[in-house]
């Protein structure tokens, strides 16, 4: 990579490499912080027609609300069927983990760089490792209560689950048609 900004070709190849090395079989959910565009790119012109079957499109969830309204009805996270509680920050977590390096790895020669670098993402590996329990258990916990709340809320609300499904369709689809267009009529 060479070029500042998000280049769709660099998600395209790298999503096509991917796809190479699973089956079919195989549900690929993306993330990705202007996964509109990807998706929308991907319906016009074709781009990875053979596996869009079994693909999901989604923005992380700090993205998400600097998109417009519609975007975050299709695309939100919380919106997305499959991603459960996931916030779809783990990469940006990591590269914040790592940012203590950038001032030095920009002096570094490349092989200590790459040392570097390795060092500190085995110590991360070994601590996530270290603290995974407790992580587990924490999330166990919240999920669990999540479980909870919406169970009890779909409860109280007396429709059935395939109602209240039905009635969000429609209301994507009410809430990302395109505006009417509205001339102006002058008359002198």
């Amino acid at each position: 990579m060479n070029t500042p900004g998000e280049a769709q070709h660099y998600t395209l190849a790298l999503l096509v490499k991917l796809f190479e090395h699973l089956p079919l079989s195989v549900i690929v959910q993306i993330l990705y912080d202007i996964v509109c565009q990807l998706h929308q790119s991907c319906i016009k012109w074709g781009f990875l027609k053979p596996y869009m079957s079994c693909t999901t499109f989604s923005i992380s969830i700090f993205h998400a609300f600097s998109h417009q309204w519609p975007c975050q009805i299709i695309y939100h996270l919380c919106k997305t069927i499959g991603y459960g509680l996931l916030d779809g920050e783990g990469a940006e977590r990591l590269w914040h983990s790592l940012s203590q390096l950038i001032a030095y790895g920009q002096v570094a020669g490349f092989h200590v760089r790459m040392y570097h670098l390795n060092s500190q993402l085995e110590f991360a590996n070994e601590e996530g490792l270290f603290k995974l329990g407790g992580w587990l258990r924490c999330k166990l916990f919240a999920c669990n209560a999540k479980w909870m709340e919406a169970t009890q809320v779909l409860a109280s609300c007396r429709f059935e689950e395939q109602v209240l499904y039905n009635e969000w369709e429609k209301q994507v689809q009410v809430q990302t048609k395109p505006l009417p267009c509205m001339f102006l009529s002058l008359t002198l």
